[in-house]
């Protein structure tokens, strides 16, 4: 992981009385693409962090992700069902389908999000992209971020 995504999650944990279930930091090319990760994914610069928010409330979630705004400066935040995706790079949003349209009603982008709950939609193929995800990340071995940060400082 890049030093600057390290110290951001770092500082997001202290900030937030962390540590959090981080389900995908970096991903080589091979393994991204096979896990349906954006051709340019911040994962495969080990800028990114999946982390699991399922059963956490709507406004913890917005406020990780406004938390993550504050200590990157911008940062990209991807917003699912069970997950927020974090990075270090450009300031920018997305929900289910990597769209800004997709974004869910109750994240708080800081661009008219209600934090409010909306109930689900039906749609077929962000469910689909999310089984998918999710049925790839089982085959993965479990992901210890505390592990990495005695690794990176040592």
């Amino acid at each position: 992981m890049s030093q600057k995504a390290t110290a951001a999650l770092a500082e997001l944990e202290r900030r937030s009385g962390g540590p959090f279930k981080i389900n995908s930091a970096y991903r080589s090319p091979e393994h991204n693409a096979k896990v349906g990760g954006a051709k340019n994914s911040q994962h495969i610069e080990g800028n990114a962090y999946d982390m699991d928010v399922s059963g956490m409330p709507y406004p913890e979630r917005n406020k990780i992700a406004r938390t993550w705004r504050e200590i990157t400066g911008g940062g990209g935040v991807g917003y699912y069902d069970n997950a927020l995706h974090l990075d270090v790079g450009p300031e920018r949003s997305w929900g289910a389908d990597y769209t800004s349209g997709s974004i869910p009603e109750w994240a708080d982008t800081g661009r008219g999000g209600t934090g409010a709950p909306q109930a689900p939609q039906p749609s077929q193929e962000p469910r689909n992209l999310l089984a998918q995800f999710y049925a790839a990340k089982a085959l993965l071995p479990k992901y210890d971020m505390q592990q990495d940060v005695r690794n990176f400082l040592t």
